[in-house]
């Protein structure tokens, strides 16, 4: 049967494809969908019951897990049959299911019901029931009747990016200290996309600030990405806090790069030397010396 199945994405693909869509029949073209993500891409999940595997940082990027171990999370598996189950014709969507994503399936026929498919319980039992399945797997995670509407629609994308947004973050913070595979720069990268999300679709206005001050990686981004292409995209007071806060790491980033004044012929009146720790006389405060200048030229704070 898998040759029948492969010979989807080989030549003869839009003759069959065409065939199944004239028949409208639903179910066989949830079967090839999924079908195709676990036989002829030899796709697995992940279990829960391996956390550190489970919370790896890349099963959260299609760009690595579609590359490399194909071994990954349910929201992962479900971007891979929505995209396979839409290039099929099938009206698919990613809903924001609590503790796993599922897809909702339109059906073609309206005298067929609209159903629900567990891509990474399919092993089990991958068609659920919208009247049996669903409310019993809602109330067991504690949704009420009168709230579970919510979870069962088709999502917009914003949720879902939220919801990566948050598991990246999450991903993060579990990150092993002895990690090998996850470079510094693998960290900096997903943490700026998830604050790059988390900025587009909140209202929260740390996410600004940690973008900004947290993220050393990506310097030249400030003017020309952060600047000038992301905070217009923003609601204007928060697109201010963002500009407000790039001009002053842009000052930072100018201040630390200037090079420090030597000593000179100029400068053979200054008593002490670069790199000594002192109390100011009048103000009161502890500095250290990083160069030579004619007067104290120190920000205040």
């Amino acid at each position: 049967m898998w040759k029948t199945w492969m010979a989807l994405v080989l030549p003869g693909f839009a003759e069959t494809y065409a065939h199944l869509c004239e028949a409208k029949d639903l179910m066989l073209l949830l079967d090839v969908s999924l079908t195709v993500v676990y036989i002829s891409c030899t796709w697995t999940y992940l279990s829960y019951m391996h956390t550190e595997i489970f919370h790896h940082l890349f099963n959260h990027f299609p760009h690595r897990f579609l590359s490399t171990h194909r071994k990954t999370i349910p929201l992962s598996l479900v971007y891979v049959f929505v995209a396979i189950a839409r290039r099929l014709g099938i009206a698919a969507s990613p809903t924001d299911f609590p503790h796993r994503v599922m897809a909702h399936v339109s059906s073609p026929n309206p005298a067929v019901s609209d159903m629900y498919v567990d891509v990474y319980g399919s092993s089990t039992k991958a068609i659920l029931s919208a009247n049996v399945d669903i409310p019993r797997l809602l109330l067991r995670a504690g949704i009420s009747p009168t709230s579970m509407l919510q979870y069962i629609v088709p999502s917009p994308a914003a949720p879902m990016l939220l919801r990566v947004a948050r598991n990246i973050l999450s991903s993060l913070r579990m990150l092993p200290r002895d990690a090998t595979d996850v470079s510094e720069a693998h960290c900096q990268a997903a943490m700026y996309a998830s604050y790059c999300v988390n900025i587009l679709f909140t209202n929260d206005d740390e996410d600004i600030h940690h973008l900004v001050h947290h993220l050393s990686d990506f310097p030249l981004d400030l003017g020309p990405v952060l600047y000038d292409t992301f905070a217009p995209l923003l609601q204007p007071r928060r697109a201010q806090i963002l500009m407000d806060d790039c001009k002053e790491a842009i000052a930072f980033e100018e201040a630390a790069g200037k090079p420090p004044n030597r000593r000179s012929g100029t400068f053979q009146h200054v008593q002490y030397f670069v790199g000594m720790v002192f109390e100011h006389a009048s103000q009161g405060y502890l500095g250290c010396i990083k160069g030579w200048e004619v007067r104290d030229v120190s920000p205040v704070d």
